[in-house]
């Protein structure tokens, strides 16, 4: 028991109370999961060897009540809750009349690579979880609905249990927590499967704010399921889903309805077909539109879902090409002359180099990529720091338009008072470049054989290429077709990529690339773009060929209304610093307000944890403020013998 106890205070656990340090965000976990219950009951287990018994809570401040008063109480048991609410005091599928949200227990056991890879499997799915609980051998998900659905009939069971499946196999989760009376671990609680060394149930992640509907789901629906939403068999249901498209919501929309076309029985040139109209009336490319259907087509083939199809022109390589595996000894592979790194742009893009420049939408990838053709073309200096080497810019750009391409190129070359004849860069915008299909690849390979660039922009990565974004197999096979490119023409690649936007808690910044980590392991230079207090950060996230560069400051601003500066601005590691330090502070302050008495340290620091802010930051912000008499401090002696006392604070009421 004495090392059981040892190991839980090593974690930052209460050994004690048999719990840990996370008591209000077990509050808004259980919003999250039961926005409004409606007379109905939550479910919570209770299971040990000897006996299981089930308590049901009508009232969501009983339930915290009870969890405040029983768990300190408890030993060895094993405490989950029903995730659907119960109409009544009985835990079985029957007494569900309301589904509040979906989820998927993703288990250790079944990567290769344990939690890590499957905590990295859950941050590449696309669609963001409201809720991330690290279960102790794994991670059960949960993903908000907007507006709970009704359960009233054996089909409406189905069809959301249907839902429960599609997501299980879209991330290699466990299949019997589909079903809509499903248990799972309770937050706050410990799981005992090895009663020895028991692991805490805690929240990684959540954010109230993160809702979807349900038919953001239906594209990881299977073709041939027999679910098929009421609304679709309407004859009006097409004209309904494309009411108020915009150009926010284009993608999506086209997405959603291709879908459903798809589990209809139609082909993608009849979708294709169907869709054009409405494309052009809202300014939606037919190439896009086309890649969007065929990439969706191509994912459900043959019935089977999250599968990327070798493309033909993938299988002739394969077939055309001669493996013959060279080996060299160690002496020989000594002998031979250090590899000199020549770069395009040191230290960021080497010679015959793969780079991605990676943010969220609105913070200026496209600036920063334009004034690197500018730079290269000239050889130049990229952000007025970086040394490029003079060569000839192929600039691929599939997101932007003409109009607002040119605006920008015009602001930029005003800035450095440049004419562009003086420049060899030669854009494609809008063209329907792709590394997937054969022909669109066949006229890229054309172009880049007679034009020999130095340099091909690419913004961005996913408008490019068909595959399944977050499948590593699929990406794979497209980055081969790049790293071919790049032998046979000897020139490099950089692409803009975007990322998802940073939420409530950290993760490190090669995670946040949208889609599979395939991404990040393929490329020599990862560049990441972030905001801290209100200023733009670019930070070295990956170098292959040398020492990452340290973070530095970023300046997108128009010195005059016709003109624009893209410029590296100095190290940003003060302003990391400040940032972290105001973070934690803010952090601190607002934890000890909203509890209103004393804290342990141990106690804020699980909380910071949990929350994504760093540990030394919440050290020192400590300090400084007990130095500035915004806090008091205690330091309390909890239990007799060996134990050295713990720190506890709390606002401070003489203040200053």
């Amino acid at each position: 028991m004495q090392e059981i106890e040892s190991m839980m205070e090593d974690q930052g656990l209460d050994a004690a109370n048999n719990t840990f340090s996370n008591r209000d965000s077990l509050g808004e976990f259980l919003e999250v999961l039961f926005p409004e219950l409606r007379g109905g009951f939550v479910e919570v287990r209770c299971i040990s060897e000897e006996q299981a018994y089930s308590t049901f809570f009508n009232d969501l401040n009983e339930l915290e009540n009870w969890y405040d008063k029983t768990l300190r109480i408890e030993q060895s048991v094993d405490i989950y809750f029903g995730v659907c609410p119960r109409s009544e005091r009985q835990g079985s599928k029957d007494a569900i009349r309301q589904v509040s949200c979906l989820w998927a227990d993703v288990d250790a056991k079944d990567f290769n690579g344990g939690k890590d890879e499957a905590l990295r499997r859950i941050h590449e799915f696309h669609i963001n979880p409201a809720v991330i609980v690290d279960s102790g051998n794994g991670y059960h998900v949960y993903w908000r609905l907007k507006e709970p659905e009704s359960i009233g009939s054996v089909e409406d069971q189905q069809k959301l249990e249907s839902y429960l499946k599609a997501l299980a196999t879209a991330l290699n989760a466990d299949p019997s927590a589909a079903e809509l009376a499903r248990i799972l671990r309770l937050p706050g609680t410990f799981n005992y499967k090895d009663p020895v060394k028991p692991l805490p149930v805690r929240i990684i992640q959540i954010n109230p704010e993160q809702q979807c509907n349900l038919d953001d789901f239906d594209q990881f629906l299977p073709p041939d399921s027999a679910q098929t939403e009421t609304k679709s068999n309407k004859p009006s249901w097409l004209a309904e889903s494309l009411n108020g498209l915009s150009e926010g919501n284009r993608n999506t929309t086209f997405a959603k309805i291709t879908g459903r076309l798809l589990r209809s029985g139609l082909g993608q040139d009849d979708i294709i077909a169907l869709l054009a109209p409405h494309s052009e009336k809202v300014g939606f490319p037919i190439i896009e539109l086309r890649n969007e259907v065929i990439g969706l087509c191509q994912r459900y083939s043959n019935g089977k879902s999250f599968t990327f199809p070798v493309h033909p022109y993938i299988e002739k390589e394969l077939e055309t090409e001669t493996f013959e595996l060279k080996t060299v000894t160690a002496e020989d592979l000594l002998a031979q002359e250090d590899l000199k790194i020549s770069w395009v742009a040191e230290p960021f893009i080497p010679d015959s180099g793969v780079a991605i420049i990676a943010a969220p939408a609105g913070y200026g990838k496209t600036w920063m990529l334009l004034d690197l053709a500018i730079e290269v073309a000239r050889g130049g200096k990229w952000l007025g720091e970086f040394q490029c080497r003079s060569g000839k810019v192929l600039y691929i750009d599939e997101e932007s338009t003409p109009a607002l391409l040119k605006t920008r190129l015009k602001k930029l070359l005003k800035f450095k008072i440049l004419d562009s004849d003086s420049l060899e860069i030669e854009f494609a915008v809008g063209q329907g470049v792709s590394l997937t299909i054969e022909s669109c690849l066949n006229v890229l390979r054309a172009k880049i054989s007679s034009m020999r660039p130095t340099l091909i922009v690419i913004d961005c990565l996913i408008r490019v290429h068909q595959a399944e974004e977050n499948s590593s197999t699929a990406m794979a096979q497209v980055f081969r077709i790049v790293k071919n490119i790049i032998r046979e023409f000897d020139c490099a690649i950089v692409f803009a990529d975007h990322q998802r936007k940073p939420g409530q808690y950290q993760v490190g910044l090669d995670q946040m690339l949208r889609g599979t980590s395939e991404k990040a392991a393929f490329v020599d230079t990862l560049l990441s773009l972030k905001r801290k207090g209100g200023e733009l950060i670019v930070e070295h996230s990956k170098s292959r060929y040398c020492e990452a560069y340290p973070s530095f400051l970023l300046q997108i601003n128009d010195p005059s209304p016709d003109s624009t500066a893209v410029l590296h601005c100095g190290d940003a590691s003060e302003a990391m610093k400040r940032d972290r330090s105001e973070k934690a502070t803010s952090f601190i302050q607002e934890q000890l307000s909203a509890n209103g008495q004393w804290l342990s340290k141990i106690e804020i620091l699980e909380a910071a944890k949990c929350a994504g802010v760093h540990r030394n930051a919440i050290t020192d912000a400590l300090k400084e403020l007990v130095k500035d008499r915004i806090l008091d401090r205690d330091d309390r002696k909890l239990t007799e013998g060996r134990g050295g006392k713990q720190a506890f604070y709390r606002v401070s009421e003489v203040g200053e």
